[in-house]
């Protein structure tokens, strides 16, 4: 996820300043269950405090991936030499053998920091490999804690301790990835040039300094316990990084290198592990199936696409968060073609997926798939967008609304499509506009967007058997892996004020009694600005009211394009008295991004204002 967070609260955010809105906070003292852990990849541009020893190995106090490039091409063009004097390629080690490697602290205790993300040298122990994935544990001391510990004191450790990784479960995932992982990730998306540690920025430092040099053709995976704010205070932080990719380390090491979490490996790996819910949140241990085997693949494929699309926005442009929805409906997309996920799967049943049943509105409902239910966002959410319901655990409905993006494409259009995305160095919806004149004998990305909104409301509903549709073609609003339903009823499909750029409102209508029936409607009027914020202009407003009449098993959909001024009566809305329940799906377009926030508009049904709009 293009994830990076400093503490949460108050006095914290004042310590620790956010580089950009792009990288806000996913953590806060407003999650209050024991959250699946959110996946993380740090942009190029993000910024890094490096501890001591880093800053004497890359000669400054602070870098990004992109100045760390600059610099390590300066170095090698000044010195004429593309590695130090010496170091040669070489074999990964023995398992057992200890080596420095970077490690991440969110906080910047262990730097001192001043921006959110300090990074520093730690010992880790090769525990398991195979010839193309090596394993470190993180095993050394300091100050903080030991190896993967956490800190002492901490409430998840009163009985034991829940961060070992043991050398069979290490071992275990290295065959996974050798075996499954990557054969999968090359031929949907990309295999990464090889790096075998001669030319990293550390490399061209001080005489003595760490070796990162193996096998160049290996992914270099450090398990550590991520020193992100849920590390430090887990009573007001229960959200945690599971896993991140962040090209830096890249620089520092040269060699393809990501991190995964060591929390709870009993529970959240293998096919079946043990399901040990507690309602105290230190001691529940509900199964989670092949968690870290996902997270690891959805990292791989970041680490892949760093390769073959480089740069986060275009040349002279600042980093766009509208562009992150591609990479991480991607990401999301990995684990599901290694059939490690099904996003089909109900919070009912365990291996329910949280990006989706948090994005389709059902994130407080408690089930087998959801023991400690919380607020996680929902439907009301912009695809391109990247955190505009906020940070906390609302981020899991922005990977939800990616990753169903990406499965309607794939569902539409084959795997070749999300292989498309992968590859195309293209940005946001202009990428996907641009395949589509190729995959989709050119149809328009606004009208694949409109379907992918009704989808989502309707798929399970018109999906059953015997459902008449009416107003548009079923085949084009659902999909053969998600069964998708939207909770209308849900307070975050439309609570925050206005609609969400590439994204819906979906507002069941309502009266002064509550909702609305079909035969109830007398006229409804919308007006939806030209301008939205800062005077941007609107490309489009979209409107489908949308009759559902579960019993008598019908369906109908009407559309109204450029709606910015639609006045219906209630000759208008006669066909729509035979449905029980009426929506209106609310949208506003944006092919560029040009829209930073939700845009106001107003809808009046039976001279009742409807929530949602402003």
């Amino acid at each position: 996820m293009g994830l990076a967070a400093g503490l949460s609260g108050s006095t914290a955010k004042a310590d620790v300043p956010l580089i950009d809105q792009a990288l806000a906070d996913p953590f806060s003292a407003a999650s209050h269950a024991l959250d699946p852990g959110v996946i993380a990849h740090f942009p190029h541009d993000a910024v890094f405090s490096l501890s001591p020893e880093l800053a004497a190995l890359v000669g400054r106090a602070t870098v990004s991936a992109d100045e760390a490039a600059k610099l390590l091409s300066q170095r090698n063009a000044s010195s004429g030499l593309a590695a130090r004097p010496g170091v040669l390629p070489a074999d990964t080690p023995e398992v057992g053998t200890k080596r420095l490697w970077p490690a991440l602290d969110m906080v910047g205790k262990t730097s001192n920091s001043v921006p959110p993300f300090g990074l520093y040298l730690k010992e880790y122990t090769l525990q398991a490999k195979r010839e193309n994935i090596e394993i470190w544990v993180a095993s050394g001391t300091d100050d903080i804690s030991t190896g993967t510990q956490f800190p002492a004191g901490d409430c998840r450790s009163v009985e034991a301790d829940p961060t070992v990784v043991t050398p069979a479960q290490a071992q275990a995932l290295a065959d996974e990835f050798q075996d499954k992982q990557l054969p999968i990730s090359s031929k949907y998306f990309s295999t990464a040039p090889p790096r075998d540690g001669t030319k990293g920025i550390g490399q061209l430092g001080l005489l003595g300094g760490p070796d990162f040099t193996g096998n160049g053709n290996s992914v270099v995976t450090l398990v550590d316990n991520v020193r992100d704010p849920n590390f430090y205070d887990f009573v007001n932080n229960r959200t945690y990084i599971a896993g991140f990719f962040a090209p830096i380390f890249n620089l520092i090491t040269d060699r393809n290198v990501m991190t995964i979490d060591a929390f709870d490996w009993q529970h959240r790996t293998g096919a079946n592990p043990k399901n040990e819910p507690d309602e105290d949140i230190c001691k529940s241990r509900p199964a989670r199936p092949r968690t870290y085997e996902s997270v690891f693949i959805h990292e791989y494929q970041h680490l892949l696409h760093s390769y073959t699309n480089p740069n986060p926005s275009p040349v002279g442009l600042p980093f766009r968060s509208e562009d992150l929805w591609i990479n991480e409906g991607l990401s999301d997309m990995a684990p599901m073609f290694a059939g490690y996920a099904d996003p089909s799967i109900t919070v009912d049943r365990i291996g329910a997926e949280s990006h989706i049943f948090c994005f389709q509105g059902y994130g407080e409902k408690k089930g087998k798939g959801n023991a400690n239910p919380n607020y996680c966002g929902g439907p009301e959410n912009s695809l391109t967008l990247w955190e505009d319901q906020g940070g906390n655990s609302d981020i899991l409905a922005d990977y939800g609304n990616a990753w169903s993006f990406m499965i309607f494409l794939h569902d539409r259009y084959g795997p070749e499509m999300i292989s498309a995305l992968h590859r195309d160095p293209e940005f946001g919806l202009v990428s996907l506009q641009n395949l589509l004149n190729e995959f989709g004998e050119g149809v328009d990305a606004y009208d694949v967007l409109h379907d992918f909104q009704l989808m989502n409301l309707l798929d399970n509903i018109v999906s059953a058997k015997g459902v008449k549709l009416t107003g548009v073609d079923k085949a084009r609003i659902t999909s053969k892996l998600l069964k998708a339903q939207i909770n209308y009823r849900y307070k975050a499909a439309y609570a925050a004020p206005g609609a969400a750029p590439n994204g819906a409102d979906y507002v069941e209508l309502l009266g002064p009694n509550g909702p609305l029936a079909g035969k109830d409607l007398k006229s409804l009027t919308f007006v939806g600005p030209a301008t939205g914020p800062g005077d941007v202009p609107v490309e489009n407003w979209m409107v489908r009211l949308v009759g559902i009449d579960a019993k008598g098993k019908r369906v109908l959909v009407r559309s109204f394009e450029n709606a910015t001024n639609l006045t219906l009566t209630a000759a208008d809305l006669k066909e729509f008295a035979p449905f029980k329940t009426v929506i209106a799906v609310v949208s506003v377009d944006d092919l560029v991004g040009a829209h930073s926030g939700y845009v106001p508009y107003s809808l009046t049904v039976n001279d009742q204002l409807q929530p949602g709009g402003a």
